[in-house]
């Protein structure tokens, strides 16, 4: 988080935060002379800082080897249309599990926290979304978290995206722009993902269904499957743990 000092005597300071830890820089008034564009004088002056803020267009997130990548925007923003949205319409603490639903187009409203899900370690661009009530209203959701750093609630803890899973993490604080589930306390440190028809692999099964062929999403025999990767096995989608 960045926040510009107001009053006379911190005009010209920025403050950079994350989490309860807070960094000073000072700009002299006369650091700032040449514009974004490269316009205007250069500054010759032994300056302390000079920050430079530059309007963007997009966003870019990048999706884990699972697929998979939280996001908080601060804005409703756009993702590309081979991506999915989620929500947490549970997080069911009882079996360590956080139930998903998926968002219905490719808007993510403004403030939500939600999971992305595409291809495996590709950098996806979001784009501002200009339609006027475009993005989609959601009324549940246990996804935690703000574009700015989100303070895990006192006594519980934080789970965050690893991998294919959540992971119990220590800080008090989650960084902007990141989903979160947090709960009381407990004994286990992971927690899965179920995806809506998608079943995490069962620790038992028949001989004849264990050696059933398995592919992933796009009709491929796989031989070795991949931790937090889906894949389909005797015409069901399971999530590899």
């Amino acid at each position: 988080t960045v926040e510009f000092g107001t009053t006379p005597d911190n005009k010209y300071a920025v403050y950079v935060k994350q989490g309860s830890q807070t960094a000073t820089m000072h700009l002299w008034q006369d650091a700032n002379k040449t514009g974004v564009d490269g316009s205007g004088g250069k500054n010759t002056k032994d300056v302390l800082t000079h920050l430079q803020l530059e309007e963007v267009a997009s966003v870019p997130v990048h999706l884990n080897s699972a697929g998979l990548a939280t996001f908080v925007p601060a804005y409703d923003m756009v993702v590309p249309n081979d991506v999915e949205i989620y929500v947490a319409s549970q997080y069911d603490t009882a079996h360590q599990r956080i139930n998903l639903t998926q968002v219905q187009g490719n808007v993510i409203p403004a403030d939500t926290p939600v999971l992305l899900y595409g291809h495996a370690s590709t950098t996806i661009q979001l784009t501002y979304s200009d339609v006027e009530d475009g993005a989609p209203t959601v009324s549940v959701n246990a996804f935690r978290g703000s574009f700015t750093p989100s303070a895990v609630p006192a006594g519980q803890e934080g789970r965050v995206l690893t991998g294919g899973e959540f992971i119990k993490v220590d800080p008090s604080y989650v960084r902007g722009m990141r989903a979160f589930v947090s709960a009381a306390p407990s004994a286990g440190t992971r927690t899965a993902l179920a995806f809506p028809g998608v079943t995490a692999v069962e620790s038992v099964k028949t001989a004849s269904e264990a050696e059933a062929p398995i592919y992933d999403l796009s009709g491929r025999r796989v031989t070795k499957p991949v931790a937090g990767q889906i894949y389909v096995q005797n015409g069901k989608k399971f999530l590899q743990r």
